[in-house]
């Protein structure tokens, strides 16, 4: 059995997957379009000009072309588990996707960064409707202050909007429990992942753990759970995902640091160079810094954290990463994890390898780290 599970995980579903994200990816984008041009939209119609233009910030980032990854987990793992049709279950897509946004707002803030998916930030967008209404102040600061409070008000959204569903009431409340413990979790990955950019010395297991708290949780448990939930699943079947989620959601966001370093801006959406200055503490800098000779460890402090940093010296750094082996390194560790995160789908739902659903769920591993945005 264990030989012919092996034999299984070489299969790759990567095609099935990219494509048939490709499909949710319109559905839940026309869902979304939908909901933010009703209720929630019209919301900041009823209060000052402030807030409109706080929710027309926070609606301008979450409407942004993405992948929609998050809302269709939420859709396959229903359908993975239920053969049932319920129309509010895209509702649910379009719930996560606003969460998503609400952290993306927070992220934004803590990283100090100017452009998300191509276009200026919440924080930004709200810093220049400060200069045009105030002549003198900190507008950044405003700009940091609104932005997440237009956040707040779009995780409230998508918490009301998932308890209004057509769903049984104990297993929207059991849903939403779940959605609540995992927003916590990544919370906690969040203060890991900021309070190793200070740290002088990390090994490997501190990045890939802040990885496990806050990207594997929120990107691949979170929705998988919730979509589980709704279909009726026990904590007991939900808790099978955790092999897949923790190693597929790690290898996952050492695909995103990749690309955030060596990846086509025009497709990643922010310069090269942000996460090298910010300070992120990635697999790619760790390694690096770890196997960097005297001299280029010497670069390597200079430039990382070094928010005036030139593209000359950022060139440096990417060929360090290179020399030192740590690009190489990196790939390797995701794809043994993408390996293992298959392997566990295979050993814990064996009746499913011929569902859709599970196709989806294992083929995005593969499909996340061939990826090239």
């Amino acid at each position: 059995m264990l030989d012919s599970v092996k034999q299984k995980t070489m299969e790759s579903f990567a095609e099935y997957a990219k494509n048939r994200l490709g499909s949710l990816q319109l559905e839940i984008e026309n869902a979304l379009k939908s909901y933010l041009n009703e209720s929630f939209g019209l919301e900041g119609e009823k209060y000052h000009d402030s807030v409109k233009q706080a929710i027309l910030a926070y609606k301008d980032v979450v409407s942004r072309p993405a992948k929609r990854l998050r809302g269709a987990f939420v859709l396959e793992s229903f359908n993975m588990f239920s053969d049932k049709q319920n129309t509010d279950i895209v509702k649910v897509a379009v719930a996560i996707e606003l969460i998503h946004a609400y952290l993306l707002l927070i992220d934004d803030f803590n990283d100090k960064s100017d452009l998300r998916r191509g276009l200026p930030t919440a924080h930004r967008l709200m810093e220049t409707y400060y200069h045009q209404n105030h002549k003198a102040g900190d507008a950044l600061h405003y700009g940091y202050s609104i932005a997440t409070a237009a956040g707040l008000v779009g995780n409230h959204h998508a918490s009301n909007l998932l308890l209004s569903l057509n769903f049984p009431q104990e297993i929207l409340i059991r849903a939403m429990k779940g959605v609540n413990d995992t927003i916590n979790i990544t919370a906690y990955g969040q203060i890991r992942d900021i309070y190793n950019q200070q740290l002088p010395t990390l090994v490997e297991n501190d990045v890939l753990e802040a990885h496990n708290f806050k990207t594997a949780r929120y990107t691949y448990f979170n929705p998988i759970q919730l979509g589980a939930t709704l279909a009726g699943q026990t904590d007991d079947v939900i808790n099978k995902f955790e092999t897949y989620t923790k190693q597929a959601g790690i290898a996952f966001q050492i695909q995103d640091d990749i690309l955030g370093v060596f990846g086509d801006t025009k497709d990643t959406g922010k310069s090269n160079m942000d996460d090298i200055m910010e300070g992120k503490a990635t697999l790619l800098t760790i390694y690096a810094l770890n196997q960097a000779t005297p001299t280029q460890r010497e670069v390597l402090s200079k430039s990382v954290g070094n928010r005036e940093l030139t593209p000359e010296d950022f060139a440096k750094v990417q060929q360090i990463i290179v020399d030192t082996g740590s690009l190489e390194h990196s790939k390797t560790v995701a794809h043994k994890l993408v390996t293992e995160a298959k392997e566990s789908m295979y050993k814990e739902f064996p009746e499913y390898i011929e569902n859709d659903g599970f196709k989806f769920i294992t083929g995005i591993a593969d499909y996340m780290i061939e990826r090239k945005f």
